[in-house]
């Protein structure tokens, strides 16, 4: 069943006429008075998101029971216009400015003042670190993602990435506000959460999957948000047997270079949970639960787009088909 289907079954509108092409009877919402009562268009006017209080990071880390500090580069984890922060080396610190990657002045004394300072935050959220534990994946009280590698694990020598929360909570209109989406895909968009369909975002690192994963979690009208940060491990396959059984409306995302390499991702995570599934019943499983796949990209002027968009359409062969409803051209 095509994703116009599931739209109009979900809200109990009358049927689309399929002659329409989809892309232009969704992302332009041109559907004739007697389809449907309200265009959508209309129904989701930009205008009406809601505004959120602004709050500074120090102004949370002053009011959080945990203060965090992270030795040299603490300077760029309170300075609200820098995003992220990656640690490769003692004279390799770079931050994301305002969108932009640059390589920063601030350096550490040797890759031993790096573990230190790895060891010293670690304990402060509880986690000790050492060779037998060389690997932290965190979320910091506001939010924020930490991830910091040792050796033996790390060949090259301790490293830290720091994903910060932003400062503002960005709302879909910030978003078509700075070139990442169009005011159509907007509107589908809107009409997907409204509607309860199951979004996966996918993405490389950087690409911001989770600030629109944010601005549509706003969307949500209903008090139970189903929003998962990153698929991982046991949980893969559980919850794609929970949406099978209704619990539909998931966010998701997930790291992958396209939305077949994160179902490829999701394919091999659910393998490994060692449930002993079969690979056909899990992608028949993926298939039922996923609705919408939206891939973001960092282009090389280190601005964000969604690059696709496409829909889950069925399974020939091996394969789940994935049909492109938007397709970024340079």
């Amino acid at each position: 069943m095509g994703l116009v289907n599931r739209i109009q079954q979900k809200t109990k509108r009358q049927a689309v006429n399929h002659k329409h092409d989809f892309s232009k009877v969704l992302l332009n919402a041109s559907l004739r008075p007697n389809e449907m009562k309200i265009s959508v268009r209309e129904k989701y006017p930009i205008a009406k998101f809601n505004e959120y209080p602004k709050v500074s990071l120090l102004e949370k880390y002053k009011e959080s029971k945990i203060a965090i500090h992270f030795g040299p580069i603490h300077s760029l984890f309170l300075d609200e216009n820098v995003s992220g922060i990656m640690v490769n080396g003692p004279c390799q610190v770079y931050c994301e400015r305002n969108g932009k990657i640059e390589l920063t002045s601030i350096q550490f004394r040797d890759n031993e003042h790096i573990v230190n300072v790895i060891g010293k935050f670690a304990a402060q959220l509880g986690i000790k670190m050492d060779e037998n534990s060389p690997i932290l994946d965190t979320r910091l009280p506001d939010g924020s993602c930490v991830n910091a590698i040792l050796p033996p694990a790390a060949t090259k020598g301790p490293a830290i990435t720091i994903k910060k929360t932003s400062k503002n909570s960005l709302q879909l209109k910030d978003l078509i506000n700075s070139g990442m989406v169009t005011e159509e895909m907007a509107h589908f968009l809107s009409a997907c959460v409204e509607d309860r369909l199951n979004i996966f975002i996918s993405g490389g690192s950087g690409a911001g999957k989770t600030t629109l994963l944010n601005a549509l979690s706003h969307l949500i009208q209903r008090d139970e948000k189903r929003i998962i940060g990153d698929i991982r491990g046991n949980d893969a396959f559980s919850i794609f047997q929970a949406i099978k059984k209704g619990h539909d409306g998931l966010l998701a995302e997930g790291n992958s270079n396209s939305p077949t390499n994160l179902i490829d991702r999701l394919e091999i995570i659910s393998l490994l949970s060692g449930m002993g599934t079969p690979i056909r019943v899990i992608r028949e499983q993926l298939a039922g639960a996923i609705d919408v796949f939206i891939h973001l990209s960092r282009l090389t002027d280190g601005t964000r787009k969604i690059t696709n968009i496409a829909e889950v359409q069925e399974i020939k062969g091996n394969t789940i088909v994935l049909r492109d409803i938007y397709s970024y051209q340079s």
